[in-house]
């Protein structure tokens, strides 16, 4: 990293983005990606107007690992921040999280700036103390203080490896005895823990282990590119033992998003509350696949059951349904559940292991959102269906794709919507008991207005698969844009059990509440979601919309306040600050972002949806029925955000206008306890 760090440096460029995402593996080289936000050297010494990529005060990178002077907004950030992000990835490296680990964003903005991170060489007496200095010298806050340049840090690394080689290699001839009898302690100490050490242990475990969660599979190749295949790998198998009788298996995405946040797979399935884990790693090299796996009693954190076995990479199939059949067996054995084997085996959809493989690689990019990803996911779903054109799953991918891609462009195309309902619809043709498909026809229905067929379609969806978190969440979004609150906070409630790390979905629950008028509910759950993820900058924008649901201008101006710094807010930020303000009594700032909104609206950067809401909560009643008509007019998704409930129409609900507009979308009256 260092290397590619001089050698851009070298060429008048600063990265200002260093972080392990950042950081791919090919081989035995790492190579530094991602250059989105770099500027050149001479760009970031400008104060110009065109100068540079940001404006005094703005800070651009992530928070964790960002530099003192980027998180104050310093305009003449140079190659130095890079050297000081390098030294929060190599912190991490040795001590297991970056500095500051934990805090929220804004808390992480000044600690770079005013704390001291802890001392590597007083919490690691393994690491060479030259080392650690160099790591700690890269941390500190005034950047005459750091290395000061990325080949003056090469020439310090290259010092310690060479001074601390002849250390380690007579440590290194050690460390097979030390491990073997690590290994043997620790087995001995697990048979008689189960043999001797409490009798009753071992048919207590057998009798209550029926719950489990499959977290992600790590990939321990060289190769970075490979993630999403080891991630795709614990992902069906999720699915498989899903289908195993009497097992509870937690939700993909509760196993990962947990799985991230947590030290260790025993923290893991404590917060999962499943009673096992099943954790491994896949190794994918040339011709030859290596599968670990291993089975976690979470109360004490033992392994009950582990196996590895290698197969050529090119039969993945074969060493799935393999590893499938022998975690079943162990369930049978160590857990007693009764005809394990009868889920056991893995129904992917086709036999084409290449079609397989672009499949899991859409799904990959499918998960991570955003308009680039998803276009390259639908590719790839599209290759995979010229590969086969039965494989279901493939179809339904696609499909997926489709109607959710229309958020992340300005307007919805109607035709992209319809040929993603086409497309779940092919899927539920060659495979009717695909609960994605139905998911995917549910949403792209409710985006056309086609009320009745959506409910049908995620309520078939809920009985093939009624633990998918998803389906809750997107039926409630079916029951949101219906006005129907009290079902939408009960579905939006559901999905929050099954997927508690999800702070999307406990969002989607805080604002169902507020309209439902239940505003200390909306504010706990806005706060919950905040902590699961302080970033999210829609998460603060419903906190906000509750507070002035409220009639509370501070909080929610602090609220939106908090919003200005993501980048996930696009839509709801003006609309949101144009309505605080107003409540505030700041009627011409409130004004003058509202003439912002209206530019963007025309422009087709934002939906007319959102000037109607402006509008109406500013009482400009005609004005707002016009912006509404015209987003009606083009059949833009934003009016399936509750436009029938949304506080915000108040002024206008009974204009028979307004009601004109309810009667073209399909919509009735608001219901509420």
């Amino acid at each position: 990293v260092a290397r590619a760090l001089a050698y851009a440096h070298d060429h008048g460029i600063v990265h200002r983005d260093i972080k392990p995402e950042n950081i791919l593996l090919s081989g035995d080289a790492a190579v530094v990606t991602d250059f989105g936000i770099a500027k050149a050297l001479s760009a970031s010494r400008t104060n110009a107007p065109g100068g540079t990529l940001t404006q005094v005060g703005t800070s651009i990178g992530t928070p964790a690992y960002m530099a003192p002077e980027q998180a104050a907004g310093d305009p003449n950030v140079d190659h130095r921040a890079d050297l000081y992000a390098l030294g929060c990835v190599a912190f991490e490296m040795l001590m297991g999280t970056p500095p500051f680990h934990g805090r929220p964003v804004h808390q992480l903005f000044a600690a770079h700036m005013t704390e001291v991170p802890v001392n590597v060489a007083t919490q690691r007496s393994d690491v060479p103390k030259s080392l650690a200095s160099l790591v700690m010298r890269c941390l500190e806050k005034d950047v005459a203080k750091r290395p000061q340049s990325a080949r003056e840090f090469l020439q310090s690394l290259d010092t310690i490896t060479t001074s601390e080689t002849r250390a380690t290699n007579r440590m290194s001839r050690m460390w097979p005895v030390a491990v073997t009898v690590a290994v043997i302690a620790v087995a001995t100490v697990a048979f008689f823990r189960q043999r001797e050490g409490n009798p009753a242990s071992a048919p207590a475990v057998a009798s209550t282990v029926r719950s489990i969660a499959v977290l992600p599979f790590s990939n321990s190749g060289n190769d970075s590119t490979q993630i999403y295949f080891a991630e795709g790998i614990a992902d069906e198998l999720t699915t498989a033992l899903a289908k195993i009788p009497g097992v509870r298996v937690a939700s993909r995405s509760a196993a990962f998003a947990t799985a991230k946040h947590s030290a260790s797979s025993q923290d893991a399935g404590r917060a999962l509350k499943v009673s096992t884990v099943l954790e491994g790693s896949v190794r994918r090299a040339g011709t030859r696949l290596r599968i670990t796996a291993q089975l976690i009693n979470v109360a004490d954190g033992f392994a009950i059951w582990g196996d590895d076995f290698e197969e050529n990479a090119t039969d993945v199939f074969t060493a799935q349904d393999e590893l499938s059949r022998r975690i079943a067996t162990a369930l049978h054995d160590k857990l007693a559940v009764a005809n394990a084997s009868d889920g056991s085996t893995i129904n992917r959809g086709t036999r084409d292991q290449e079609a397989y493989d672009l499949y899991l690689r859409g799904r990959y990019l499918w998960q991570r959102r955003g308009e680039s990803s998803l276009r390259k996911a639908a590719a790839l779903f599209a290759q995979a269906i010229a590969k086969d054109s039965a494989f279901a799953r493939a179809w339904a991918g696609l499909a997926m794709v489709q109607v959710v891609l229309p958020e992340y462009i300005a307007v919805v195309e109607d035709t992209l919507l319809d040929a993603g309902i086409r497309s779940a619809q092919r899927a539920i043709a060659l495979n009717p008991n695909l609960a994605d498909a139905h998911l995917a026809l549910g949403y792209g229905l409710m985006n056309r207005w086609d009320w009745e067929r959506s409910e049908a379609a995620f309520r078939r969806g809920l009985a093939l698969e009624p633990d998918n978190a998803s389906m809750h969440q997107w039926y409630g979004d079916l029951l949101f844009a219906l006005g129907r609150m009290p079902e939408t906070v009960n579905q939006m409630k559901k999905a929050v059990q099954l997927d508690p790390t999800s702070a999307v979905m406990a969002v989607d629950l805080s604002a169902s509440q507020a309209y439902q008028r239940t505003w200390s509910d909306a504010v706990a759950t806005g706060r919950r979601a905040l902590e699961l993820d302080p970033g999210l900058g829609n998460g603060y924008l419903a906190l906000a919309q509750t507070y002035i649901q409220k009639g509370n201008a501070d909080s929610a101006l602090a609220a939106v306040a908090q919003a200005s710094g993501s980048s996930d807010h696009a839509s709801l930020y003006r609309p949101t600050m144009i309505m605080t303000l107003s409540l505030a009594g700041r009627t011409a700032e409130a004004r003058s972002v509202l003439s912002e909104l209206d530019a963007q609206a025309k422009k087709g950067i934002t939906g007319w949806y959102w000037s109607g809401m402006a509008h109406a909560a500013m009482g400009d009643n005609d004005v707002a029925l016009a912006s509404l008509t015209k987003a009606v007019d083009l059949h833009q998704a934003d009016l399936v955000l509750g436009i029938v409930c949304d506080p915000a129409f108040a002024r206008i609900r009974s204009d028979a206008r307004f009601q004109a507009l309810l009667k073209r979308l399909k919509l009735g009256a608001c219901v509420l306890n």
